[in-house]
């Protein structure tokens, strides 16, 4: 299994924005592809101003043909190019892919 993280930071005070944005994101995600199921998660403590997207797929192909087929989609590039400028910090975007360890 693997996992696939995608973080942002939002700007202050427009936690409720992120949180929208990010779950409206995941619902557009699997309209594109409905494999694509995302969780969505807001910071604790030292990441209070993040928010991430987890998502589990059966293994790195999996992830990657999920992931080419999303951000190749217009209606995707279209809603993400808006909302990044208006409530993520630019260049806070992180991704982190993780192995499970059996």
């Amino acid at each position: 299994m693997i996992r696939f993280e995608r973080s942002r930071q939002f700007k202050r005070h427009m936690k409720a924005e992120a949180v929208r944005f990010a779950k409206d994101a995941a619902a557009l995600a699997q309209k594109i592809d409905s494999t694509a199921r995302f969780q969505i998660f807001t910071g604790v403590f030292s990441s209070v101003e993040k928010v991430f997207w987890i998502g589990d797929f059966k293994g790195l192909a999996a992830l990657e043909k999920t992931l080419m087929k999303i951000e190749s989609d217009a209606r995707w590039k279209k809603f993400i190019n808006v909302a990044l400028k208006d409530i993520f910090v630019e260049g806070s975007g992180r991704e982190s892919i993780m192995q499970l360890v059996k």
